[in-house]
């Protein structure tokens, strides 16, 4: 495996959009729907963009294995004047649960101490009914509590 993290790039605009409008992937993250073409380039004009902004909040990087496209990963503030930042993880159905978010979840905590060497913590939302990911991040971080974001009950780890 030769796993990286790179910028995300107008050119990947088909991988993302594959991988964004694959429901068995999307029903975990955010509102649980697919990406529309708009969206896709909406995110992707903003990694882009973010990039070159003082007060960057947005870090969304592709994970790549050699040259095959595995999935995005990042970290980010829902809002700027928060005082941490957020995990959001999409991988492609084929490439789940074969060590991939793991190894890229340490090189985006790298990326992470680069850039805010004083944050402690990097938290992520899971859905409640996401058993697998629940079981992974019961493994790999803390459980700080259970709430609820509209309908949707979300587990807290940091």
């Amino acid at each position: 495996m030769d796993l990286k993290l790179k910028h995300i790039k107008m050119s990947d605009f088909s991988d993302i959009y594959n991988l964004t409008t694959n429901y068995n992937v999307m029903k975990w993250i955010g509102n649980g729907k697919t990406w529309d073409k708009n969206k896709v380039n909406k995110f992707i004009n903003n990694s882009i963009n973010d990039k070159k902004s003082k007060d960057r909040t947005y870090y969304f990087y592709k994970i790549v294995d050699k040259k095959n496209f595995i999935g995005i990963i990042g970290f980010y503030k829902f809002k700027k004047e928060d005082l941490y930042f957020s995990l959001r993880v999409f991988i492609l159905p084929d490439k789940q649960s074969k060590g991939y978010f793991s190894k890229s979840l340490k090189l985006l905590i790298k990326k992470l101490k680069k850039h805010y060497p004083e944050t402690e913590y990097l938290y992520s939302s899971v859905r409640k009914d996401n058993k697998k990911m629940n079981i992974i991040m019961n493994k790999k971080y803390k459980f700080v509590k259970k709430y609820k974001m509209g309908y949707t009950k979300l587990n807290l780890y940091k």
